[in-house]
């Protein structure tokens, strides 16, 4: 995952970076809007390391963490409601036998994996490397 971020200010090995708010600069669709319907900060501030003290304040940088964790996180959340999908509509109809029965079946399981998915996927974007400059933005 990659961001742009601009140097604030710099402390011995360590910059504070502010990131805007992505839906600032996309058109405003609105799509960033959490689940809980609270939108997200207009700014947010970290701190990252820079131990060769490269960056000074006003540099534009990039900030990546690691896909790899993403993806996974986002395998989980989306693969495990899916799975559950077929497998609730399939095992529903093995015993039941009736299409419309089945239906339902399916979508309680897939209410049920989405419910057990979330927890798990926050767990492995929570074990996601740290942010860590690339390189100097444009």
């Amino acid at each position: 995952m990659r961001r742009i971020a601009e140097v604030i200010s710099r402390e011995n090995d360590a910059v504070w970076v502010k990131l805007d708010n992505p839906s600032k600069e996309c058109g405003n669709c609105r799509g960033c809007i959490r689940l809980d319907g609270s939108e997200r900060p207009d700014e947010l501030v970290l701190q990252v390391s820079d131990p060769t003290g490269t960056y000074q304040p006003g540099d534009r940088v990039f900030l990546e963490t690691e896909t790899r964790d993403m993806v996974k996180a986002l395998t989980v959340l989306y693969g495990i409601p899916f799975a559950s999908l077929f497998a609730g509509y399939g095992l529903t109809h093995l015993v039941v036998g009736v299409d419309a029965v089945a239906g339902l079946g399916a979508v309680a399981a897939m209410l049920v994996g989405a419910a057990v998915s979330r927890p798990l996927a926050r767990k492995i974007a929570d074990r996601a490397g740290e942010l860590h400059i690339s390189a100097r933005a444009c």
